[in-house]
């Protein structure tokens, strides 16, 4: 349920520190280009996630498995080593530049299923991908309405 190890070339941006609630995707998307902006693509908000860190969560290979991640606020609340809100309630996937992939969560899909707690806090993993729900998204069958987007701008190389 991860994606796997590869090198990717991330280009200089400011990324924006939490993301923000929106609108329908395509409008948003538009809005951002007329601005001058955009959104992360999967790749680089694995890599803005992450903040370099070679581990499972942007916080360690650990997590606590008393509560689900949408019950306590806890190590995945804190900011990442960029500064970043990111990666913090699995009911608050962000949306990237690929309209078919969310990323830093499932929608709550994990938590509200009964999976366990463990899957649960696996949603809030960097590398994280639920290609279900990522087919859902796309096809836009379920999410419209909650969509969360990280504005970032690009800057000259």
């Amino acid at each position: 349920m991860t994606t796997p190890p590869r090198t990717v070339t991330v280009p200089p941006m400011l990324v924006a520190v939490a993301a923000r609630g929106a609108g329908r995707y395509g409008a948003e998307v538009a809005r951002l280009a007329e601005a001058g902006q955009r959104l992360l693509t999967p790749d680089e908000w694995e890599y803005a996630c992450g903040a370099g860190a070679p581990t499972l969560w942007r916080w360690g290979d650990t997590c606590p498995l008393e509560n689900d991640p949408s019950m306590v606020r806890g190590v995945q609340w804190e900011p990442n080593a960029f500064g970043l809100e990111i990666g913090q309630d699995p009911y608050r996937d962000e949306r990237t530049a690929d309209p078919g992939v969310v990323c830093g969560g499932d929608g709550g899909s994990m938590v509200c299923g009964g999976a366990g707690v463990f899957v649960s806090w696996l949603t809030l993993a960097t590398s994280y991908r639920d290609e279900h729900h990522c087919a859902a998204i796309r096809d836009n069958t379920h999410g419209v309405g909650e969509v969360l987007i990280r504005p970032v701008i690009p800057l000259p190389a």
